[in-house]
């Protein structure tokens, strides 16, 4: 990545290293954290009191953010729910799931994970978990937020489940073609399903509780992850060749507006947005950053080789993430960030307010770490 500002040891070298010096797991975490302590004690220009870091689960998966709150979870179902302010881990549990990938999802009240063939609901408040149900080939989860009350489960790569919040129990359900191309988001008590064939792809709106299509579009073949955000869907529509930025209504449907992306769309391009902006990276590695409001492009900027990275909005930047590291970017005007190396290899990277979260992988064990955006 050209600029890249965070780079990674990879963990079987950053393992041996460490154990070497310590000759025991639990002491290599340790070793993990003393180096980040020195790293932050010669930073003077850090602000202490909303900079944190705790340890995180066993073979580390991925992380969800919501209100105060940091959800991560592990590769085989151990589940660690932290608090922002004031500092604290508040309960950790022990799902006993196997292949666990997707990120949870949180409402107000659960936290609901899923792994090979159940979804397990937890509460928040206690780490208990309030009922689990048997999912075959359990995946994705969204939750649409508004008087919903379900999460939205994906089955075996064909079926998408809406589950009660409170009992686990079948609101309804609706098949989908994923042969070409899958994905989702939700806002405001509605989620929005992208699906289809290479002969063309199909947008459909769904009402969280009852399932009822609201809306639906037909597309040209798109291989695009949706983005939602304040009763907005964003997606991007095209090819390695050409293609544009489409943003829609959440509850009509209708065109807020569109934009011609000349440098196309890369596979699984996923815009991100979010009151203020929309982030695309396009096939090029050329991120643009455009106007929500009416999709104006304010900037763009050549930062990787092609678009397969992720990207995230903070308060004051932009974040692409690939393999290799993140490179953080000013929100205002595209100029590059610097920022001390992490030790550990990233698994998950989330933006909470005005602070970044990421989930790093320390030798099969993993650290949670918390700093300003």
């Amino acid at each position: 990545m050209r600029g890249c500002i965070l780079r990674f040891l990879s963990v079987p070298i950053l393992s041996a290293v460490l154990a070497s010096c310590t000759g025991s797991g639990e002491r290599v975490r340790a070793s993990h954290f003393e180096a980040h302590d020195r790293r932050a004690k010669s930073d003077h220009t850090r602000d202490e009191s909303r900079f944190w870091e705790r340890f995180g689960p066993e073979s580390p998966a991925a992380l969800a953010v919501a209100d105060n709150t940091v959800v991560a979870v592990g590769a085989r179902g151990e589940v660690v729910e932290y608090q922002r302010e004031p500092d604290e881990v508040r309960w950790s549990a022990h799902l006993e799931l196997p292949s666990v990938s997707a990120r949870p999802a949180i409402s107000a009240s659960t936290v609901l994970v899923t792994g090979g063939d159940e979804a397990v609901a937890v509460d928040r408040a206690s780490g208990a978990v309030r009922w689990r149900v048997p999912v075959p080939g359990a995946g994705a989860i969204s939750y649409p937020g508004g008087d919903a009350g379900t999460f939205l489960v994906t089955s075996g790569g064909a079926s998408l489940l809406a589950l009660d919040e409170q009992s686990g129990s079948r609101r309804w359900s609706s098949d989908f073609d994923s042969s070409f191309s899958f994905g989702m988001a939700a806002t405001s008590g509605t989620v929005l399903v992208l699906d289809g064939s290479t002969s063309g792809a199909r947008l459909r709106a769904f009402e969280g509780t009852t399932g009822t299509v609201r809306w639906a579009r037909t597309l040209p073949p798109s291989d695009s992850i949706p983005a939602a955000s304040e009763g907005r869907f964003v997606v991007a529509v095209g090819d390695s060749r050409g293609g544009s930025v489409l943003a829609l209504d959440a509850s009509s449907g209708q065109p807020r507006w569109q934009v011609d992306v000349r440098g196309g769309i890369g596979p699984r391009g996923r815009p991100v947005v979010d009151a203020r902006s929309v982030a695309l990276l396009d096939a090029r590695g050329t991120l643009h950053l455009l106007d929500a409001a009416d999709g104006r492009e304010r900037w763009s900027k050549r930062v990787a080789e092609s678009g397969t990275g992720t990207l995230r909005l903070s308060p004051s930047g932009v974040l692409l993430t690939e393999a290799d590291g993140t490179l953080e970017l000013d929100r205002r005007t595209g100029a590059e960030s610097t920022e001390p190396v992490f030790m550990g290899a990233l698994v998950d990277e989330a933006v909470l307010g005005d602070a970044i979260v990421r989930l790093v992988d320390v030798g099969g064990s993993s650290s949670v770490e918390l700093r300003p955006a």
